[in-house]
């Protein structure tokens, strides 16, 4: 179940993105260095929504992201795909093959 309101979606669950490879073309390789750096580079601040001055969040502005990655819609937003790409592909852990 989930409902909208003014200050978001909430879900009852989970929010299952297609991830599937056979759904996905133009792949290219990813430095994880490059994606360290511009992840430490990357402005920081934790902020209010204008309509929602009771919750707080932390996180980089789209503008900064789009400008760092060139990734997304546009840059007026983040999606959550491109975060956890970012996250994952930012990660020393993960190796890419890439490198």
């Amino acid at each position: 179940m989930m409902h909208l309101i003014t200050s978001g979606l909430y879900v009852n669950g989970a929010v299952v993105l297609t991830s599937d490879r056979n759904a996905k073309e133009n792949f290219t390789d990813i430095k994880v260095r490059d994606v360290l750096e511009k992840v430490a580079a990357l402005p920081i601040t934790s902020w209010n929504y204008k309509q929602d001055n009771s919750s707080r969040h932390f996180g980089p502005m789209a503008q900064d992201f789009y400008a760092a990655f060139g990734i997304g819609p546009d840059d007026k937003h983040i999606t959550t795909v491109d975060a956890d790409g970012v996250a994952f592909g930012g990660d020393p852990g993960v190796e890419s093959k890439g490198g």
